[in-house]
């Protein structure tokens, strides 16, 4: 059996080389996904993320790394342990 979604996958670069490591398109908008192999992070790692969420006006982005919990980076950044995947 198929499982049908409304859902697209790219990834996201620019000409002064920030990039999403995936961006999913849906019905609700995108949600931009960036994927580091640690397990903390530095503001440096969010700054792509923000940059797509304001030129897009997405909700919110997601950090997936190797961090021990979920936490709230940013007002609209959230890291998810890969674990919790």
């Amino acid at each position: 059996a198929t499982m049908e979604t409304n859902l697209d996958f790219n990834y996201y670069r620019t000409i002064d080389k920030s990039e999403v490591d995936l961006i999913i398109d849906g019905p609700n908008g995108y949600i931009p996904i960036e994927v580091k192999l640690g397990s903390s992070f530095n503001k440096k790692s969010l700054w792509s993320l923000k940059n797509f969420i304001k030129d897009t006006g997405s909700s919110y982005g997601i950090l997936v790394n190797n961090a021990k919990r979920v936490e709230k980076l940013s007002p609209n950044i959230i890291q998810l342990p890969v674990g919790y995947l």
